[in-house]
């Protein structure tokens, strides 16, 4: 994303929103949750570091894309975004210490173009560029969850591993928020029931027997570092 073109929403709403939700309400919900992810904000991110997204496209139809932001420019807030309504204040204001440092704060493909290689392409596509530029000391996701949570198993824990990337926090979300857990809990054995986990290539009970409900129901920060003289 530049000068040339520049989104009016944050790309999660773009392609989740309109696309996923039928429910005005929801929607309008779903937006409010980051309503200064608009165009004039992205226009000054654009004019002071270049750019902050990388869009895939089909055609004229924008079918994905990954957010990444100044540490300094996120906050707290970007956990609801990311379902985790305890997201711990501290920890930004930690992670705004490790200057300069790039949050990908929005990342996400949409409905019949996943499984394609689009979201390693984004990725990758936002590692070289952020090297490339020289300024920045690492790249940091926050909020990952496996691939057994995940609403898309494919841009799970595993996806950013193999790109590189590092834990360098653990969110205990079951005990943060045991309502949720028990919940997720019975969601997960029902997928497992049904064989879905088998359908999409993911041994279930190898990760349980490795990871525990804890780690699977955990949320990861995860961090690539990009240069280690800064």
């Amino acid at each position: 994303m530049g000068e040339d073109f520049v989104l009016s929403l944050c790309p999660q709403i773009l392609l989740n929103g309109p696309l996923d939700r039928d429910d005005p309400a929801a929607f309008q919900g779903f937006v409010s949750q980051c309503p200064h992810l608009n165009q004039q904000f992205f226009q000054r991110q654009i004019a002071v570091n270049g750019t902050c997204a990388i869009l895939a496209w089909d055609q004229h139809q924008l079918v994905g894309a990954v957010l990444f932001l100044p540490e300094q420019e996120v906050t707290a807030s970007i956990g609801k975004v990311i379902g985790d309504e305890s997201y711990p204040e501290e920890w930004w204001k930690s992670l705004q210490k490790k200057s300069p440092s790039l949050v990908a704060t929005c990342f996400t493909v949409a409905k019949g173009y996943r499984g394609m290689g689009i979201a390693r392409g984004l990725a990758q596509t936002m590692i070289d560029w952020a090297r490339k530029a020289k300024r920045w000391r690492a790249i940091v996701v926050p909020g990952v969850q496996t691939e057994i949570v995940g609403y898309n198993h494919r841009m799970g824990l595993p996806f950013w591993e193999r790109l590189g990337f590092k834990i360098v926090r653990v969110n205990d979300r079951a005990s943060l928020q045991p309502g949720w857990a028990a919940q997720m809990k019975n969601q997960i054995m029902r997928k497992q029931e049904m064989g879905a986990f088998m359908v999409e290539g993911i041994d279930f009970s190898l990760l349980l027997r490795k990871m525990g409900w804890d780690g699977l129901l955990a949320s990861y920060d995860m961090e690539l570092r990009l240069s280690e003289r800064q």
